[in-house]
């Protein structure tokens, strides 16, 4: 008989779910995350696949649920399981996913945004401090037994303060906002730009639409946090990165095939920008040989935004939550659509 609910990691090393009366575990990659629930949710009828959806369609036929860490389904499996209504996936991105055809199914496609905006902001502001305050070169100074202050701050000063600076958000949805949020600390203008309206973070946090160019062209540090897609594949090009101040800064921590990373190692190489900080590349993990790694202009973390002790928790818990809504009749939140 099949499951109604099915769990699936990639990276899945193997651990099942266990059952007690309060806890439930459930092991995600290598992370192992313990989470307690009102003791109102069953979720006896579960899986855990470890050998990929294809050679598992039996378990699973009876599914109502999948939870995805990583691994993309097929139309044509999906067409296999007749009583599918919600997907969840455990990620803020939905690159690889069909989503046309999913919405055409009827089938609820989740993604996980709201869990995970409180680390990537975070982060972002990290990457940015990083930058501005030249930590890298610092820190690694000191190990070697140099003492660089003078080297690090330059007869100009190369250090620099966010306070007062034009901030440029790209994507202004869950994680992009709560960017905003942060930066509002620093006493700095923001703008952004979003397919979208968002009349309501305007009013609340002061800021501005511009269009793309216009945040662009006056923006001290741009941001980006928008999903990959046809249309914001390699959004930021030569020609964008042509358009940005030169004492500019340029932070992704979205998705990498959103920079074109030669025109950005161009930019960087030539001055045109005055540096990048990157928690996603084109291809990753990124090559030990990339010219990026080389340039003392540009900060690289390995994709690791969205990951803390805290938003591994978040994750489970919202999908979890998330699942629940769909079975009861309940709209989900964080749906996806095309």
């Amino acid at each position: 008989m099949g499951e109604k609910l099915v769990f699936y990691s990639k990276n899945d090393k193997g651990r099942t779910l266990s059952r007690s009366d309060r806890a439930k575990e459930l092991c995600l990659d290598d992370l192992r995350c313990e989470f307690l629930f009102s003791g109102e949710e069953d979720y006896s009828n579960s899986a855990k696949i470890r050998d990929g959806f294809e050679k598992n369609l039996e378990k699973m036929i009876d599914a109502e649920v999948i939870i995805c860490n990583g691994e993309l389904l097929s139309i044509e499996m999906l067409k296999k399981l007749p009583n599918l209504r919600h997907i969840q996936l455990l990620s803020a991105g939905f690159d690889g996913w069909d989503i046309d055809a999913i919405n055409d199914l009827d089938i609820n496609i989740c993604g996980n945004s709201p869990a995970i905006s409180n680390s990537v902001a975070e982060h972002t502001i990290a990457l940015i401090m990083t930058l501005y305050k030249r930590l890298s070169q610092a820190v690694e100074g000191v190990k070697s037994g140099e003492w660089m202050k003078k080297a690090i701050t330059g007869p100009y000063g190369n250090v620099r303060e966010i306070t007062g600076k034009n901030i440029g958000i790209v994507g202004l949805g869950n994680i992009g906002s709560k960017v905003a949020k942060l930066l509002k600390g620093f006493d700095v203008n923001i703008f952004y730009n979003d397919i979208k309206e968002f009349s309501n973070f305007e009013d609340e946090l002061n800021i501005k639409k511009l269009s793309f160019e216009e945040l662009l062209k006056i923006s001290d540090i741009v941001s980006v946090h928008v999903p990959l897609s046809d249309e914001t594949k390699s959004m930021f090009s030569a020609k964008e990165f042509g358009l940005m101040k030169k004492d500019s800064i340029f932070i992704n921590t979205c998705r990498g095939p959103v920079h074109d990373e030669q025109a950005l190692i161009n930019a960087l190489k030539t001055d045109e920008i005055l540096g990048a900080a990157l928690d996603v590349t084109e291809i990753e993990p990124i090559s030990k040989n990339s010219d990026l790694l080389k340039l003392d202009n540009c900060v690289v973390t390995p994709h690791l935004a969205g990951s803390s002790r805290e938003s591994v928790d978040r994750r489970i818990m919202f999908a979890f939550e998330n699942a629940n809504k769909t079975l009861n009749g309940i709209q989900p939140e964080n749906l996806i659509f095309s």
